[in-house]
């Protein structure tokens, strides 16, 4: 069993069992206790504590819960460049769903062995305000 602390969470969480996903929009404390032999069971779930600044990330593949947890710092956040916004679908009630993209070095051997940026991780930082 996989927990996710209560906190005030920006995000939606989308059951197998539904058309559209719960969304939440930071107003109410809430945790989580994610058990895999459960159904309905949460397909996918992205989730954003402003306060503390963490983005949770959470899929259930194959009969498992991937739960990822990203620290996101001030400057990443106030880095317009960084921040991509994607049209939600099915998700009512709410603005764009904001994401920070980081990025990787890695060595190109068809670069004579100088760094390039790969794409990194795509985290969720909660809802474009309207």
């Amino acid at each position: 069993m996989k927990e996710i602390a209560k906190s005030k969470y920006q995000g939606y969480l989308w059951k197998s069992d539904e058309e559209k996903p719960i969304v939440l929009h930071g107003d109410t404390e809430r945790g989580w206790q994610l058990d895999e032999s459960e159904n309905p069971f949460i397909v996918e779930g992205r989730l954003w504590d402003e306060k503390n600044r963490r983005s949770i990330n959470i899929n259930y593949i194959d009969g498992k819960y991937i739960v990822k947890s990203y620290d996101v710092s001030v400057e990443e956040l106030s880095d317009r460049e960084r921040i991509e916004t994607f049209i939600p679908h099915r998700i009512e009630g709410t603005g764009k769903l904001m994401f920070i993209r980081r990025w990787r070095k890695e060595e190109d051997v068809l670069c004579a062995g100088f760094e390039k940026l790969i794409p990194g991780e795509l985290i969720f930082v909660g809802f474009e305000k309207k």
